[in-house]
């Protein structure tokens, strides 16, 4: 009998080489806004964090092409464990996810380029062309990239998955690094946001990366662009709220962001840390927990929903307290009062909250409900910045309104879709 293939399944070894790699990339990113902050000020880190959001957003939507090849290479090698007396099927024969992905990231690369007139003038004014051209290359780089990384994933490769978590965030730290011993400025910033995107290259140098990037699944191109169209639409609906709020609010804000923007962006960054940082990387976990109370219906929301509310009480308080002067700290330009602080905090604590009931739609099979609810969160977010206000006022009004009206969407649908007692369907 041939030994069984290694599945999926993220041992504590894995786990733990995950949970390394992404604290690493998660402070080297805060590490980099530090830096941006005292090196640019106030109004020149509005405008950079708006490219670096942008640029996430994307790298986000791209997600959708991780999570695709890490499904249907799980399903692939499943299958050859699972033939007839117990011994190995036929290897699969069907297309390969890395030579699909290089013509995903073309297509988003060409329409990257094609809408740049549109979004151009809130994202590095005066710099359209280096925006435009950057994030075309890094598009078609990063989605190349997230499916090399679902395809580590999916083959129990958690050393190569998590050797990519930290050389995408290193080159990051290298060129920032580089572009501050040379006296750059904002561009250098800009262009060390796209450098990580080329870390693939340096995963393909090693027989694991390269064995991963020619592993085959059982399907043929058509339908796996069909499956991963869907979950990116799916992951774009989280990113642009998440990460993209950046850009929300310079196309709602007419003029030049300044020293205002700048200092509030800042601050939705660290408030938002604590809670969204750590639920993010382990969603799958989350998802996991739902699935495995799928009988107790939304029972099974009371807890992570009330430690979140509970995290997040504390943090607004700690917030108001300590928050104003870390802000000031960074540098020029850089002032906000404690209640927005806490206001912000807040709706971190929310943003966390839809981030738990998207998990349980998704561990429900209810990915219409997920993304429903995350884009009601974006549109009223977007239309409350739209909203002839101050702009702290608009943001902390956004980060609160958006997220709390999204949690109330993806329940309603859960309620809504769940079966009659007694029908023996799923409860949700």
């Amino acid at each position: 009998m041939t030994a069984p293939e290694k599945t999926s399944g993220l041992s504590r070894r894995g786990m733990s080489l995950v949970l390394v790699a992404t604290v690493f990339a998660a402070a080297s990113g805060y590490v980099i806004m530090l830096l941006a902050g005292r090196r640019l000020g106030a109004a020149g880190y509005a405008e950079f964090t708006v490219f670096w959001a942008l640029f996430f957003t994307l790298v986000g939507i791209t997600n959708g092409t991780m999570q695709e090849s890490t499904r249907a290479v799980s399903v692939a090698r499943a299958a050859r464990t699972a033939g007839p007396g117990g011994r190995a099927g036929a290897a699969p024969t069907g297309m390969r996810p890395i030579r699909v992905a290089v013509g995903i990231g073309a297509g988003l690369a060409v329409v990257s380029a094609a809408t740049a007139p549109l979004w151009g003038q809130w994202v590095l004014p005066g710099n359209e062309l280096v925006a435009a051209g950057l994030l075309g290359l890094a598009v078609w780089s990063v989605t190349v990239q997230a499916t090399l990384w679902g395809l580590a994933s999916g083959t129990a490769r958690w050393p190569l998955y998590a050797a990519g978590i930290v050389v995408d965030a290193a080159l990051r730290l290298v060129v920032v690094a580089v572009a501050l011993a040379l006296g750059h400025g904002l561009i250098g910033f800009v262009v060390a946001t796209v450098a990580g995107a080329a870390g693939w290259l340096l995963l393909l140098t090693s027989p694991g990366g390269r064995a991963a990037a020619a592993e085959r699944v059982d399907e043929d191109t058509r339908a796996y662009l069909g499956r991963a169209g869907h979950a990116m639409l799916a992951s774009a609906a989280t990113s642009v709220l998440i990460v993209g709020f950046p850009v929300l609010l310079a196309a709602t804000s007419p003029g030049d962001l300044d020293d205002t923007a700048g200092s509030l962006l800042f601050s939705v960054t660290i408030t938002r840390a604590p809670l969204l940082v750590p639920l993010t990387a382990f969603q799958s976990a989350v998802i996991v927990y739902f699935v495995q109370r799928s009988g107790t219906g939304l029972r099974a929301l009371r807890v992570p929903l009330f430690a979140v509310a509970a995290v997040g009480a504390i943090g607004a308080g700690l917030a108001w307290l300590l928050g104003p002067p870390v802000v000031r700290w960074v540098g020029e330009g850089f002032d906000v009062s404690g209640a927005v602080l806490a206001a912000l905090t807040a709706g971190a604590a929310l943003t966390a909250m839809l981030l738990v009931t998207g998990s349980a739609a998704v561990a429900a099979d209810r990915h219409r409900a997920y993304a429903v609810g995350w884009w009601a969160a974006t549109a009223i977010a977007a239309a409350v910045l739209a909203a002839p206000a101050d702009m702290t006022v608009r943001v902390c009004t956004a980060l609160v309104v958006g997220p709390l009206i999204g949690v109330g969407v993806h329940l309603f649908l859960l309620v809504r879709g769940a079966p009659k007692p007694g029908s023996g369907a799923r409860r949700y």
